[in-house]
C-alpha cells in the first residue's frame, strides 16, 4: 500500500522549505533526541538540553547564556499530524522522536527580520510580550532584539534576509 505523505510545498520562486540543506551544499549532521515536552519545529536554532545513552537531547533556547548546537533539519520521515505540528502551527520533530541536526553547511530559515547578507546573525531564545508575525523561539534575525537573541558568530547570510521569507544561511557550529 502507498502512502502520500503531507509536507510543504515550495511556493512559486521560493528556494527551499524551512530547515532543508541547499541543493549541493556540503553539510555535517548529528543525531539527537527531540525534548519530552514539545514538538520542535524545522530550521530552528537549538540546543542540547541534555542525553539518553549517549545521544543528546535537543530543546529550543530559552536563555542567553544557551549554546546553539545547529539547526533542526526538514525530515521526510514524518507526515505533519497533531503529533508533528507545534502550538502555533509550525511543523517539526515530535516529542521524543529521532532528529537530525545541521551543525555544518549551507541551509535554508525564515528570519524574523530584514537585513543584508552582511548583518549579524542572532537565534530568538525569548519571544516579545507581543511576538511579531515572524517572531518565534529558535528563528533567526539580524538583530539581538532587546537581548531576546544568542549572537552565532559561526554564521552568516547568503542571502539577504527579508522577513517571513526562506533565505539561505551558512553554519559553521564548532
Amino acid at each position: 500500500m502507498t502512502r502520500l505523505y503531507r509536507h510543504a510545498t515550495l511556493a512559486e520562486g521560493q528556494a527551499g522549505i524551512e530547515g532543508q540543506p541547499a541543493a549541493g551544499a556540503d553539510i555535517t549532521t548529528a543525531g539527537a533526541l527531540n525534548n519530552a515536552s514539545t514538538v520542535t519545529p524545522f530550521g530552528r536554532g537549538v540546543i542540547v538540553s541534555g542525553a539518553v545513552d549517549d545521544l543528546p537531547v535537543i530543546a529550543l533556547p530559552s536563555a542567553a547564556s544557551n549554546v546553539i548546537f545547529g539547526v533542526t533539519l526538514y525530515s521526510f520521515s514524518y507526515e505533519r499530524t497533531a503529533d508533528t505540528t507545534d502550538a502555533d502551527g509550525f511543523f517539526g520533530y515530535p516529542i521524543k522522536g529521532t532528529t537530525t541536526i545541521a551543525t555544518r553547511g549551507l541551509i535554508f530559515v525564515v528570519p524574523e527580520d530584514t537585513g543584508t547578507i552582511n548583518s549579524d546573525v542572532f537565534v530568538r531564545h525569548t519571544v516579545n510580550g507581543a511576538p511579531g508575525t515572524h517572531e518565534a523561539i529558535g528563528r533567526f534575525r539580524t538583530n539581538i532584539d532587546t537581548d531576546k537573541g544568542i549572537q552565532l558568530l559561526n554564521a552568516r547570510w547568503l542571502t539577504a534576509p527579508i522577513a517571513g521569507q526562506v533565505c539561505k544561511l551558512e553554519l559553521n557550529v564548532p
